[in-house]
């Protein structure tokens, strides 16, 4: 592989979706209580899981959820929502790193390690696809 295709290729987008993930659980943790935490990690877990519920078997519903996230996404920054930001932006970095397979492993485990952390249920957090 070359030179320009490690650094504009999968592998580019990889350590950028591992780098945001990083960034934001590292950055919440730094700033807000157990409380606030356990409710990032609550939101993110049960769209991760609803999403995943509902597209099993359905390409298109998949595509259809992950805009009603990024909307909602949009939606948490206008209103200053700063729960649902953050849970929004972790799952759609969990999403886009699930499309890279094993390349976004890195930044699927710091999500999951968060949401375990975090979550009400130790075991709770997305099921494995």
């Amino acid at each position: 592989m070359s030179f320009l295709e490690r650094l504009f290729g999968p592998e580019r987008k990889s350590r950028q979706l591992e780098r945001d993930a990083r960034a934001i659980v590292d950055a919440d943790t730094r700033t807000y209580t157990e409380e606030h935490l356990r409710a990032i990690a609550e939101s993110a877990a049960q769209t991760l899981t609803q999403i995943r519920e509902a597209t099993d078997n359905a390409p298109r519903a998949r595509f259809d959820l992950v805009a009603r996230v990024r909307e909602r996404h949009r939606e948490a920054r206008r209103r200053g929502d700063q729960v649902g930001l953050s849970a929004m932006s972790l799952t759609i970095i969990y999403l886009e790193a699930e499309k890279q397979g094993e390349l976004g492993a890195p930044a699927r485990r710091i999500i999951d390690d968060f949401l375990h952390e975090h979550g009400d249920d130790p075991e709770a957090g997305p099921r494995p696809p």
